[in-house]
């Protein structure tokens, strides 16, 4: 899975939460609708979250869409 972030507005993490897109070749949109809704709610304005939002999906993207783990999974999460 690739995760890029970017900042589009002076305004995070006071008041929006960063941008973000997610691409992997497993992922359809209805996983990336689920994926955004539970990112959603772990923002809390003033407090940063990317590292959060990275630490979740390694952790909880395969629970979160019942998918089975991959036996690859180390390399599942790529960070840029």
């Amino acid at each position: 899975m690739e995760f890029k972030f970017w900042y589009i507005n002076e305004d995070y993490p006071s008041k929006y939460p960063p941008s973000y897109a997610l691409n992997a070749t497993w992922l359809n949109g209805e996983h990336l609708s689920i994926i955004q809704e539970h990112l959603k709610d772990l923002f809390i304005e003033n407090v940063p979250c990317i590292y959060q939002y990275i630490e979740y999906l390694k952790e909880n993207v395969f629970q979160l869409l019942n998918l089975s783990i991959p036996s690859n999974s180390e390399d599942i999460c790529q960070e840029e």
